[in-house]
């Protein structure tokens, strides 16, 4: 009985000893994917969305928290279009299709990647320009949800609209050359013709 008893001891204490390991696995690896969404996605400068399957947000980060001037606590499993709607309403200028047609595609899962939305400026933030894109989960936990992303393409807009902008003032120097350098060829001509021969 002795010797059974020290067996089933040491068994138990063995057993122990694994269930702290797979613990300690379990709380390191729960501390890792902890560091990867708060050190690592909440950080990211492009807003981040995840809804479920059934179009509920899941988790957003920092960035798109700012962009919508509401805190993460609001958001978190409401319906993505609710959620969409009052941003649209509230965001973008009023009268704009593209407001419209975004709102319709979404709702009918029409997920166009790479739309640009204009949205007025809110809080602190003057009016800036947002890209829209997203995908579908295809597996895992949250498989049929999607995750979209809110890029805050502003600087690239005015840097296009400063091209545009020095490409047109171009356009007008060349033209009055262009006329100055036809108006000296005509005098030089009459000149040419109006000289008496000799």
């Amino acid at each position: 009985i002795l010797i059974t008893t020290l067996l089933l001891f040491g068994y138990l204490q063995r057993q122990l000893g694994k269930q702290e390991s797979t613990s300690r696995a379990l709380e390191d690896s729960e501390a890792r994917y902890r560091s990867l969404t708060n050190d690592v996605l909440d950080q990211a400068s492009v807003g981040v969305v995840i809804h479920d399957s059934k179009k509920r947000i899941t988790w957003i980060n920092r960035a798109f928290e700012q962009m919508l001037s509401l805190s993460r606590g609001d958001l978190l499993g409401c319906s993505s279009e609710q959620v969409l709607e009052k941003f649209l309403s509230t965001h973008l200028e009023e009268g704009t299709t593209a407001a419209e047609a975004f709102l319709k595609d979404y709702q009918h899962s029409q997920h166009e990647t790479g739309r640009e939305l204009l949205l007025r400026s809110v809080g602190d933030q003057g009016a800036h320009w947002i890209e829209y894109s997203s995908q579908q989960i295809l597996t895992g936990f949250y498989a049929g949800g999607r995750i979209e992303y809110y890029t805050d393409i502003t600087e690239r807009k005015r840097a296009m609209a400063e091209i545009q902008r020095r490409a047109r003032h171009q356009e007008a120097i060349n033209a009055v050359i262009s006329a100055a350098s036809q108006v000296t060829d005509l005098e030089n001509l009459l000149d040419t013709a109006l000289t008496p021969c000799v």
